[in-house]
Order: structure tokens, then sequence, then C-alpha cells
């Protein structure tokens, strides 16, 4: 709707073009990083939705003519109108609890909190799966912000050994690992079924459908 007659306003006022062109090469550049990489997140779009805000305010001028013309409103009226269908719109989805099945990996981030405080930063090890939300809400509290992804590279960290898995643990400073059915390497099954009481200790057992059996140990 707010495309119609554009190139009028562009003729009247140039910098709607300079908009206009920055809107479609960030659409392209989104394109390319989709097809390069088969990812996106919705921060993404910033890139797209921000310059292209001016079309949507063309649009909306033209609602507003509409309901005034149509229902013989003022504009005050018409304006306030609008905006309670915006918002109409949009708040249910809004207002609905989002993401609730992860509140296992919150759960399991404030049991890590509760049991270690919050002087320092505790170390978490654990899939990119779920790295986030554990690291996020074990580290809550803690006045700094720790990168939640520097301990998601299984492959390295379980190594080849139990010996190398346990030396990774302790040489990366882990405190706690979050096991997943899943996710992890399959040769770390072996290590925790046969661990030694002196490396590291059971601290409770979940589960998840994207993960499975979730186990989180306490590195000694």
């Amino acid at each position: 709707m707010g495309l119609g007659g554009v190139w009028r306003k562009i003729k009247a006022d140039r910098r709607i073009l300079y908009l206009a062109i920055t809107a479609i090469s960030a659409l392209v550049l989104l394109y390319v990083h989709v097809v390069q990489t088969w990812t996106i997140f919705n921060r993404f779009m910033a890139l797209f939705i921000l310059p292209s805000l001016i079309f949507l305010g063309f649009g909306l001028e033209k609602v507003l003519v509409f309901f005034r013309a149509r229902f013989n409103l003022k504009e005050s009226v018409a304006l306030s109108v609008v905006c309670l269908l915006i918002l109409a719109s949009s708040l249910p989805k809004n207002l609905k609890p989002r993401e609730t099945d992860k509140l296992v990996f919150k759960r399991i981030g404030e049991l890590i909190a509760e049991r270690e405080g919050n002087d320092r930063e505790i170390m978490v090890a654990t899939s990119q799966h779920s790295i986030r939300w554990v690291s996020f809400y074990a580290n809550a509290k803690f006045q700094g912000a720790p990168c939640p992804e520097k301990n998601c590279d299984l492959e390295g960290m379980v190594g080849n050994s139990y010996e190398e898995f346990v030396e990774n643990l302790r040489k990366r400073g882990i405190r706690y690992f979050l096991w997943e059915e899943n996710h992890w390497p399959k040769l770390s099954a072996q290590y925790i079924s046969s661990q030694n009481p002196g490396d590291f200790v059971r601290v409770g057992e979940w589960s998840h459908p994207d993960t499975g059996k979730l186990i989180l140990f306490r590195v000694i």
C-alpha cells in the first residue's frame, strides 16, 4: 500500500530514493546471507526494516485518508483508531508465553547459580542448542557479561579419551557441564557411565524433546 505513487514521491524528495536503494540493498544482502549460511535471526531484519519505515508511513497515511473519507472522522480520531487496530493485531501474539519448553534450561541455570552464587563467572559447558540459556541464568546476577559460547566446542572438549576430557574441563576452568543425549559426541556417553567419582559428580537429571536426556555434572 505504501508503494503506490512512490515514484511521484521520489521526484518530489530525492531522500526517499536513498532510503529505497538502502532497503533494496539490505534485502539483497539478507538473501545472499541466507543462501550462503542457511541461517537468519530476526535481528538481521532491522537492516531492511529501518530504511523501509518510510514506506510504512506512506501506507499509514493512505489508511488515515481512507478512514477520514469513509467514516467522516477527525484526523486525531482516525489516528487513534489505526493505533488501536495495530495494537489489537500485534499484542495477543506478544503477550503469549514464548518458548515455554525452554524452562528446563532456565531451571538448570538457576540451580547452578543457587549452588555457586554469583561472585565470579560460572563456566558452563554444553551444546550450542542450550548453552545460551543455561549460561545466561547461571550468571544472571554476575556483575559482568560473560560470553556464553566459549565452551560449546564439544568435539574438541571430549577429545579421544576420558583422561583428555577431564583435562580439558579443568584446563578451561569449567565448573559444570550439561550432558545432552542427542547432541554430545557418542564417546561422551562412555565417559559418564564409567566416570571417576573424583573427577565430577552428578547434580541432577532432566529431559527435553530436542535434547533427550539431560544430566548436569559438577566438576571437582
